[in-house]
């Protein structure tokens, strides 16, 4: 049985592209079924997968942009805007939409 859960079809998109990108198969696998809009998972093994497509990235920007914290002496405005929008946006909100119907770790 699958779980369908209501998703931005932006997100969805940006996942299944890095995890075609990556080559990571069983996410790109799971995020193919369904409509634009929306996660159909049929475990908390599938839900987990997403969430470490976004955790992997989340990963990938504090390495990429470390100096995003204002009271970092070697503060970037451009890191800060890089690293809230993986935060705030694709690992975000993943990480709370898949953990409303799974328990998943979602952790960086």
């Amino acid at each position: 049985m699958l779980t369908a859960i209501v998703f931005p079809e932006s997100v969805k998109a940006e996942l299944l592209s890095l995890a075609t990108r990556r080559r990571f198969v069983l996410a790109r696998e799971i995020l193919a079924r369904g409509a634009a809009g929306e996660l159909l998972l049929a475990s908390t093994a599938e839900a987990q997968v997403v969430v470490d497509v976004a955790r992997v990235e989340m990963m990938r920007t504090r390495l990429a942009s470390p100096f995003w914290d204002e009271a970092d002496p070697r503060h970037d405005p451009a890191h800060a805007q890089r690293f809230h929008e993986v935060v705030n946006g694709l690992f975000g909100k993943t990480a709370t939409l898949v953990r409303e119907a799974f328990d998943v770790v979602a952790a960086v």
